[in-house]
């Protein structure tokens, strides 16, 4: 079974965009960062993971739960983890309170997808922030995918 997006690290799996070109490694060493299709036993960790879970109908309490189970099993990263898990900027208020319900059920995808745009449209020249959303996001369509 392959998963778009994810390659071996040692310990985990990071992610690369799905738009580069395919490359094999040609050693161990030269893996890292040149493949972006990842099959294998990660793979199957994902896909046993990922059974059951909709992206799009999650609560943040569920989204925490889930990214530390893919964590544990070396699917994704710490990194990776912290990146899903990062709080919405909608969720606080001035002074930094939360203000969204952490068990409430919401579209992860379609939130993502709405903070990319929006970042897109009102800061098109912030083009890291935009690089990173971008990472975000493609890495949540991936695991989306892996559920169906």
């Amino acid at each position: 079974m392959k998963i778009q997006g994810f390659q071996a690290t040692q310990g985990a799996v990071s992610y690369a965009s799905p738009t580069k070109a395919l490359t094999q490694p040609t050693s161990n060493a030269s893996a890292i960062g040149t493949s972006d299709v990842y099959h294998g036993e990660r793979a199957n960790r994902a896909t046993n993971i990922m059974a059951g879970q909709d992206l799009s109908n999650i609560s943040k309490n569920e989204l925490k739960e889930l990214t530390n189970k893919l964590y544990d099993a070396g699917v994704i990263t710490g990194e990776q983890r912290l990146d899903l898990t990062a709080p919405y900027v909608d969720q606080f208020n001035a002074q930094m309170q939360s203000v969204a319900n952490p068990d409430e059920k919401r579209n992860f995808i379609a939130d993502l997808s709405a903070t990319l745009d929006a970042a897109k449209r009102l800061r098109p020249d912030d083009t890291s922030s935009i690089a990173y959303l971008e990472k975000v996001n493609n890495l949540a369509h991936s695991l989306a995918a892996v559920f169906g």
